[in-house]
């Protein structure tokens, strides 16, 4: 897994870094970590790339909800990440 603290990203707002790393891969799933402030995606391979955003997890939700995902919690009661996937 690889995160990026996004230094390029000076300047601009943490929702529109995210909306950028979303609209790079916008078919693949995505997880949103509120708690670690990471946004992840899954790629093909197998391998997750991610970044940093700092938005607590209700900013984060609408933002992907803006981008057509529908996000909701994994099956496993014990985790509190989201999985957004594109609708």
């Amino acid at each position: 897994m690889a995160a990026s603290d996004s230094p390029k990203d000076t300047g601009r707002s943490s929702s529109d870094v995210l909306t950028a790393f979303v609209k790079e891969e916008p078919n693949l799933d995505y997880t949103v970590d509120a708690k670690s402030d990471l946004v992840c995606r899954n790629l093909p391979n197998g391998q997750r790339s991610c970044i940093k955003v700092h938005l607590d997890q209700k900013e984060m939700f609408s933002v992907m909800q803006k981008l057509d995902f529908f996000c909701s919690l994994p099956i496993d009661p014990t985790q509190t990440y989201l999985e957004c996937r594109k609708i």
